[in-house]
């Protein structure tokens, strides 16, 4: 992510979130922005996915705004970072089309590889997977309430990828899902049809399994998420050690142990 705002300090960026909540007419403590990882984890525990969305929605925010006030310097839709704080949600505001991102943060991509397979060639000649060189770009999404950042592992021209790793065959069993619903969030809000999970398990070798993006998937997982953020209790994870290793477990009303 472009550093060009590190002058601004946690409490400032902490008022401007504050501030883009009034501007869009919802509470303070209404969740806004969120990441695409966390948002996947509603596969696993939805109330982790919750817990951890609101405790780094800071971050999604900085992101947010850096990015969008970058796409403005580059587009050359102002020439200058302006000095007021409020013209940088404003400028951040409206959401261009996803083509033109893609010809500014992408420029290359109809030069790269239509589908992802187990070696690509670049600039810099041909890659393997123990050297990932995947074009991609991060981008953020107003979809169900929510501004959704994310930055897929890879991206062709008509697939996402999303790339899994897990130390055993009984861990990569809870992996996979949640890698899954992740590849078809990248895959809706990329405007990909297709999604490639690109799986590896100890030091074994990697696993490639394409599928369609599923539509329907993303509307659940999205329903789902909101029912917690406003109240909801779901289900715990069905594995206690799941809550044991949970980085948001502390005071959480379903936690097991």
């Amino acid at each position: 992510m472009n550093d060009f705002l590190s002058f601004v300090t946690p409490a400032e960026w902490h008022g401007l979130l504050a501030r883009e909540k009034s501007r869009r007419g919802v509470a303070g403590s209404k969740l806004v922005f969120v990441g695409v990882r966390n948002l996947a984890q509603t596969e696993w525990c939805a109330m982790q996915a919750v817990r951890c969305s609101r405790r780094q929605e800071i971050s999604a925010f900085q992101t947010y705004i850096t990015e969008r006030l970058a796409f403005c310097l580059q587009t050359r839709r102002v020439g200058s970072l302006p000095v007021s704080r409020d013209a940088w949600l404003e400028l951040a505001a409206p959401d261009p089309p996803l083509a033109i991102v893609e010809s500014l943060l992408l420029p290359r991509q109809w030069q790269r590889f239509y589908y992802v397979g187990r070696y690509w060639e670049t600039y810099d000649g041909y890659r393997t997977w123990a050297e990932p060189d995947f074009p991609t770009m991060s981008w953020h999404f107003s979809l169900a309430g929510y501004v959704i950042v994310g930055e897929p592992d890879g991206l062709s021209r008509t697939e996402v990828l999303e790339a899994k790793s897990a130390r055993t065959n009984y861990l990569a069993r809870f992996q996979r899902p949640v890698g899954e619903l992740q590849a078809d969030l990248y895959g809706v809000l990329f405007e990909r049809k297709a999604k490639v999970i690109c799986l590896t398990v100890g030091p074994g070798d990697f696993e490639l399994q394409r599928s369609e993006v599923r539509h329907d998937a993303v509307a659940n997982c999205l329903r789902t998420f909101a029912r917690v953020d406003g109240g909801w209790l779901p289900r715990p994870p069905s594995e206690a050690w799941k809550c044991r290793n949970c980085e948001v477990n502390d005071g959480c009303p379903i936690r097991r142990c």
